[in-house]
Order: C-alpha cells, then structure tokens, then sequence
C-alpha cells in the first residue's frame, strides 16, 4: 500500500540531484494525498542524501574528527567559535537531520500531512530544510496574493477605469567576484537604493522618476551559485505592478544603482495562467543555494559568510507576510480519524522506509482525552490528600512540642526528621 521512496543518485558533484523549481512544486502547503506520498518521499531522500554527504564532509574534512560518532558531544559553540568547533556542531545536526518522518493519513479526506520530523533547521547547508522552508514561505506567499487580488478586483467594480494588475519576474544581477560577501553586500545595497527611491517617489519626496514606483507589491529572495567563475550572487523578484514597467529605463536605473551592471531579466507573466504565476513564485522562492552549482567547500564557505542573513525580502502589498516559523506542514484536519505512519531514513538505500502505520479512529482519539483528563483529575486529588495529610501531620507536631518541649537539640531534630525507611 505505502510505497518505499526510490533510491538517489550518486553524490559526486556533476550528478548531484538538481533541486530545482520542479523539486518545490511537489511540497508546496497543499502536498496531496495519499497517492503523491511516494514520489514526495523519493524528493526528501534525493534531498536528505546531500544533507547527509554535507554533514559527513564537515565533520571529516573540517572539523578533522575521525570518529563521526562523536558528533553529538559537542553544543552550540556560539559566533565567536573556531571553524572547527562551527563545523562539529553543524556537521553533528546535519547527521541527526530527518533520519525519521512522521505523516498522518486523513482517509475520509484523502490528504496526507507532514506531522512531526527532526530537522536541523539549517536551510543554507541542508537541502531538507530548504525544501521544506521554501515550500512553507510559498503557501504563505500565494495566500497573501489571492487576498490581494480578491481586494483589487474589489477596488475596479468600484472604478472601471483602474487597470487590471500586471506581473513580472525580474532578476537582477551584479558582476562575479572572488568574494562572496563583498559581493552580496554590493547587491544587497543596490537593492535597498531602489526600495528607497520607490519609496520616496511614493511619498511625492525627492525623486520622481522611477520605474520601481510602479511595483504595488513585491517578494524576491536572494541565490547564490558558483560555478568556477567566482560568485554569482543574484536577486529573484516577482512583481505584482500597478503599471507596464519599461525593461530599458529599469536596466539603466539598475546600472546607475550598482555602478557595474545593467543585466536586469524581465520577463511578463500571464496574470490568466494561475500554473505560470505558481510557477514564478516557486522559482523567486526556491533555495538561496544552489546546491547542485556549489561543491561541498563552497557551501559550507557561504553558510559562513551569509550566517543569519535574511534571504527574502518583500514590499509594498506583500510586505509583512509572516513566515511559517515551522518546517511541518499545517495540519487543516485537526478532529478527523488518520492513520500515522513512520518513516526512517536508511542510508545503504538512500531512500526513507516506512517501519510502522497505526490507525487512530475518533473513538481511539476521545478514549485518549478521557483518559488523560481522569489522570489529571486522579492526580489533583492526590496531591490535595497529600497536602491535607501534610498539614494534619503539621498540627499535631506543633501540639506536641507546645505540650511538651525538648529538652536539647538532639531531641528537636529525632522529632521533627522524617522516619527512616525500613530497610527490610
């Protein structure tokens, strides 16, 4: 019945599995049923082998400990720690990541939810996490937009003459260098230059003239690649615009904004086609590392440079959109009957293995709250006749001694000790 995911391929760098856009579609918030479980299964261990080739690689080669089993003696060792001690402690996580999964099985809706797992929540060396916090961001990211154009189509019954919104996949580039993180800061500030200006355009300050004034709402996430010719890294955005955006005026204000590149990407997307607009969402929000681009040291090289950087950015009316904290999938089924299964990773296989299913009906489910609340009510009242017995006991030794003080000491404290237990 519950198919065994497929095994990956090969771990060497050319072969490594290509987590692309197509990867994504697959976990988006609304995952399917039971039918789609195998082939979501064979996308988390294709994911999960490189997660743990990364893992062994920085224990072996970084953190140079000969013995992968000592991964879990050592904690967070903070910011200050030395690369060795960084790689020990990521390299441990990334071992202990996903090696079990947990669905639940919603027969009577045929939907199948992921409800439990031990992930590392390291998204830029973990390809497991990253899939799974892409795909989270992306259900938050297309709710937002449908109550969007819920609230414009709203806004042009009420004025015919408001225009239809139109939308764009933009990618804007800066030129490749040895350093990753003079890089990304180049490209992060050219962005913020033009969020300022749109800003002030908005506002009727300082400058006027601005085809980013244009975007009624934005989200884009920054990538980063390398593939032998130093560091690419590059923005991905999807535009939600009020107006036709001119690509030679953007290419010339990005130019001006990075003062070394006016390679700007614009691409018109049909606002008619839902499975095209799904699609440029999936590829802005996709991993910011390009695993199958970067070799084991050049990823774990950009996890320490782009360590607690934030990767998406939004404006206008998709900013504030609030990220699903957690790697799971929402359970929307909470109250009906499932059926659990347990997933474990098996690393000869490079595949994830179901080891146990167990049905829980209503029945099970109202059995189980019944008999934590008797537990609850049993133990209330113990601790309430214990306590009763406490100050009883209490009483009466305060009589006693009021009756009858101690003569020393000595004599207090046999009175007041707790009787020793009988050894037999």
């Amino acid at each position: 019945m519950h198919e065994n995911a497929g095994e990956s391929p090969p771990g060497a760098r050319k072969s490594l599995p290509d987590f692309d856009s197509a990867t994504l579609v697959g976990e988006e918030s609304e995952p399917g049923g039971l039918a789609e479980l195998p082939a979501r299964l064979a996308r988390l261990g294709m994911a999960r082998k490189r997660t743990e080739q990364m893992g062994k690689y920085l224990l072996l080669n970084v953190a140079q400990q000969p013995d992968s089993g000592r991964f879990a003696l050592i904690k967070n060792p903070g910011p200050e720690a030395s690369e060795q001690d960084l790689a020990h402690f990521a390299g441990g996580r990334l071992l202990t990541c996903s090696t079990w999964l947990k669905f639940r099985h919603y027969e009577t809706v045929e939907k199948v939810r992921l409800h439990d797992a031990n992930f590392c929540y390291q998204p830029k060396l973990c390809p497991v996490c990253a899939l799974r916090r892409s795909a989270r961001n992306l259900g938050a990211y297309l709710d937002a937009l449908e109550l969007v154009q819920g609230e414009w189509l709203d806004a042009m019954r009420e004025d015919p003459d408001l225009p239809p919104l139109l939308y764009y996949m933009v990618t804007l580039t800066v030129r490749n260098g040895p350093d990753l993180g003079e890089r990304m800061g180049h490209l992060r500030r050219a962005v913020k230059r033009m969020t300022d200006r749109r800003r002030q355009a908005l506002s009727g300050n300082g400058w006027g003239c601005t085809e980013w004034r244009k975007i009624f709402g934005a989200v884009g996430s920054y990538e980063v690649t390398n593939r032998g010719k130093g560091w690419h890294p590059h923005m991905h955005m999807l535009v939600v615009a009020s107006d036709e955006i001119d690509r030679f005026m953007l290419k010339r204000e990005w130019e001006k904004a990075t003062g070394d590149s006016f390679i700007v990407d614009v691409q018109e997307i049909d606002a008619s086609d839902e499975e095209k607009l799904v699609g440029a969402f999936v590829e802005v929000l996709k991993y910011s590392m390009k695993f199958q681009d970067l070799s084991m040291a050049d990823n774990w090289r950009a996890h320490l440079q782009l360590r607690g950087m934030r990767m998406v950015v939004s404006i206008g009316c998709l900013y504030g959109v609030k990220e699903p904290p957690e790697l799971r999938d929402e359970d929307t089924c909470k109250g009906l009957p499932y059926e659990e299964l347990f997933y474990k990773y098996l690393p000869e296989t490079g595949a994830y293995t179901l080891i146990r299913e167990e049905k829980i009906t209503m029945l099970d489910r109202a059995k189980v709250r019944s008999e934590t609340r008797r537990k609850g009510e049993r133990n209330l009242i113990r601790r309430q006749h214990s306590h009763e017995e406490i100050v009883q006991a209490a009483s009466a030794l305060a009589t006693a001694l009021a009756q009858d003080p101690p003569a020393d000491e000595a004599t207090f404290a046999q009175l007041v000790a707790p009787a020793a237990e009988d050894p037999a």
